[in-house]
């Protein structure tokens, strides 16, 4: 479902995500039409948590609601990734490396 037009467009949402100091609220509507998707069921709700990770993008909460309109927070911003990583339970080495990328 990756393609170029895709990348740039998850490069689009990081500069609006760090326009908003590296913490933005979208709709899953939004992130469902950038994978170009026409539904946001359980297969594409996964599809967007692995490109958001693969962009360098957290999110809260941890797994992708299926419903479109629900609410989703992203960041890119470092302390804001650590509080995320908290949260979710995640150790001290992986928000060592996290810092470290």
């Amino acid at each position: 479902m990756t393609s170029a037009t895709t990348t740039s467009v998850y490069a689009s949402l990081i500069a609006a995500i760090e326009a908003k100091n590296g913490v933005l609220q979208v709709d899953v509507r939004r992130l469902r039409d950038i994978l170009g998707a026409g539904r946001t069921g359980s297969t594409v709700a996964r599809t967007i948590e692995s490109e958001l990770a693969r962009v360098g993008i957290r999110h809260l909460p941890p797994t992708i609601p299926t419903s479109q309109d629900r609410r989703v927070v992203l960041c890119t911003n470092p302390m804001v990734k650590i509080v995320i990583e908290n949260l979710r339970g995640g150790d001290v080495e992986g928000r060592s490396a996290m810092l470290a990328a």
